[in-house]
């Protein structure tokens, strides 16, 4: 029988490889990095949409006015593809992209994510990510070592991918010219900050936090649209009466233009400073044809419960203070 101080145990956590750990996985990152920058990669300008500035559609889920955020450089291994045609007149070509990224150098340097949706611009010509999917070659055949990511991308159809200059975006922000010879197109258009508040005269459901200016009683909106001017304007209401009447809020100028009748006051509709002009309009208010107005409840006009019109043509201009009229 052997020895048994000489028996070998296998231990109970095999030890780190020697050949394949983490200095390994960075050495081979750092090659590939400096192939792809220096040597044999192409830079493109990644465009991340923004899913919380873009105003998506609450059904479809879908944006028609994507908002960028600002454009990162990126080294990749591009592959061109070239599809000719001449269904039309002549020869057309119809260009996509299939975008190679190092998955570590993406994700753990720059903080990118590629993403169905996104555009990059190679050259002057910007493309759609349309689909992505992950290489099957992994740092030494590490399954949760990711080596490479790939996108499909097609043109994008013109105005698709609308940009325009931003005041705010940093000069330092572009890509250097013996590089690539071209500088990235500044982001799109930004949509309107979350956070801010609106006033508009028609209802836009895109804009947060948005009040809609509706007109008063008596009161015009007139819009001029864009870059021109917003018109308020008063115009006093007339109510033709032609028989007994409740007054309202609503009212401004009660014209008689038959006698005799009635008007009563709705406090309930009335508020503080609340003004109402009565006319008699038909010049009839005289000899048992008066106009009789009156306050509700216990209110009172002047101190009277009610008051009479009584000579042809006359008028009668009163307020409230919210308890009772007073004429003036």
């Amino acid at each position: 029988m052997s020895d048994p101080n000489n028996k070998w145990n296998q231990p109970a956590a095999p030890p780190p490889p020697m050949f394949f750990g983490k200095k390994e996985r960075d050495l081979v990152k750092q090659v590939n990095d400096e192939l792809a920058e220096r040597v044999i990669g192409q830079p493109i300008a990644y465009y991340a949409i923004s899913i919380e500035e873009s105003n998506f559609n609450d059904t479809y889920g879908e944006a028609i006015d994507k908002v960028s955020l600002p454009p990162v450089r990126v080294y990749a291994y591009v592959v061109v593809e070239s599809e000719q045609t001449n269904e039309r007149y002549g020869h057309e070509y119809e260009t996509s992209l299939t975008v190679n990224f190092n998955s570590k150098r993406l994700t753990a340097d720059q903080n990118l994510y590629v993403r169905v949706g996104d555009f990059v611009q190679y050259g002057d010509l910007f493309y759609e990510i349309v689909r992505t999917y992950n290489d099957t070659r992994y740092y030494f055949g590490q399954v949760e070592h990711q080596f490479q990511i790939s996108a499909e991308c097609i043109r994008a159809r013109q105005g698709n991918f609308r940009v325009m200059p931003s005041p705010d975006r940093p000069p330092k922000g572009a890509v250097v010219e013996e590089e690539t010879g071209t500088t990235p197109a500044p982001r799109t258009a930004p949509y309107p900050p979350l956070t801010a508040t609106y006033i508009t005269v028609t209802p836009n459901a895109k804009l947060p936090n948005e009040r809609t200016l509706t007109a008063g009683s008596g009161i015009t909106l007139t819009d001029g649209g864009a870059n021109s001017t917003l018109t308020i304007a008063a115009v006093h209401r007339r109510t033709a009466v032609t028989t007994n009447y409740t007054a309202s809020a609503a009212d401004y100028i009660l014209a008689i233009t038959t006698t005799p009748l009635s008007v009563e006051l709705d406090s309930a509709q009335f508020a503080p400073g609340q003004v109402l002009l009565v006319k008699d309009e038909s010049g009839t208010a005289a000899g048992g044809s008066e106009v009789i107005l009156s306050a509700s409840g216990a209110q009172r006009i002047d101190g009277a419960r009610a008051v009479e019109m009584s000579s042809p043509y006359a008028a009668l201009s009163i307020y409230t203070d919210g308890s009772d009229w007073f004429i003036y």
